[in-house]
């Protein structure tokens, strides 16, 4: 029924009309509103559901993120350790180039008097 059809009677519309036209409109308000509500409800569900699956996956980055940051902790580790080491090793090897620099000017002396020995020898003995 719709308002066009409401009969009239005495002071204004029939009762019975009116109170069936509401009782329509009513009706189909609440099938309406049902109508929403069911939707509202899926799309709740599929956020929800959602929103798990985006916890799920920002857990998992979490440790994934909490893996990585112990790893580079490790890695850094290490390298403060060879970083050390290196440094180590190039004090040794500088004290080893001072050494043998050293060695090489007492052969180098060495070697300069002995040829002088050799020279005062070949003096003495007439050879040059």
């Amino acid at each position: 029924m719709e308002l066009k059809d409401l009969r009239t009677a005495l002071f204004g519309f029939n009762k019975n009309d009116v109170c069936e036209y509401i009782s329509q409109l009513n009706h189909i308000y609440e099938q309406k509103e049902a109508q929403k509500i069911k939707e509202q409800k899926d799309i709740l569900e599929e956020l929800n559901k959602k929103n798990e699956e985006l916890n799920d996956y920002n857990s998992r980055l979490n440790q994934e993120n909490t893996d990585l940051k112990r790893i580079n902790d490790e890695l850094q580790k290490k390298f403060e350790l060879s970083d050390k080491r290196s440094s180590e090793l190039e004090n040794q090897i500088e004290e080893i180039r001072k050494a043998t620099v050293s060695v090489l000017e007492e052969v180098k002396e060495q070697l300069n008097s002995a040829e002088k020995r050799i020279s005062d020898l070949r003096t003495e003995q007439g050879y040059e």
